[in-house]
């Protein structure tokens, strides 16, 4: 038989033209696959770590019921325990420490000052608010140093005692 005759057969454009979308389908088949696959595997982990990521009900679910057990996802008040480079530990009400990460895009403000992250402090007052991630940490937007709260946690200002006068 003549290749050239076999070619512009009917039958082989037939048997090509099903071969083709056979192959376009599995492809279709192989991305939807791979997909589903991915927001599958997003989703299990995320509902794994939930507990990790928003710090979840303490108590279980049963001790949800109880009050607000739930940790902000998007930001914290409280003082800084630690500083890593561009990883910062804060220690929040309650006690809770959560992991903030800092990057060229984070605002650090005290008053109308922009600082860095070397101006920095270990027991400064912070709060954060910012994009949490999938490991349970706030990559800050904006950070803003508080001034240092009144002693004892009291709201009244400690008395102002006025410098010595000079001696002459």
């Amino acid at each position: 038989m003549d290749l050239t005759k076999l070619v512009e057969s009917r039958k082989f454009i037939v048997v090509i033209a099903v071969i083709a979308v056979l192959i376009i389908a599995l492809v279709s088949f192989g991305i939807g696959i791979f997909v589903g696959y991915h927001k599958a595997r997003f989703s299990y982990q995320w509902s794994e770590n939930y507990d990790q990521n928003f710090g979840g009900p303490k108590h279980g679910i049963i001790g949800m019921f109880g009050g607000n057990n739930f940790m902000d996802a998007h930001g914290i008040s409280g003082s800084i325990m630690k500083i890593d480079g561009s990883t910062i530990v804060i220690k929040g009400r309650n006690n809770d420490e959560r992991t903030v990460l800092i990057n060229d895009k984070t605002v650090i403000r005290r008053g109308n000052e922009n600082l860095k992250v070397s101006d920095l402090r270990v027991n400064d007052n912070v709060v954060i608010i910012g994009n949490p991630d999938n490991s349970g940490q706030i990559q800050v937007e904006l950070m803003r140093i508080l001034p240092t709260p009144f002693p004892s946690g009291s709201n009244i200002p400690p008395p102002f005692i006025p410098p010595p006068l000079p001696m002459r």
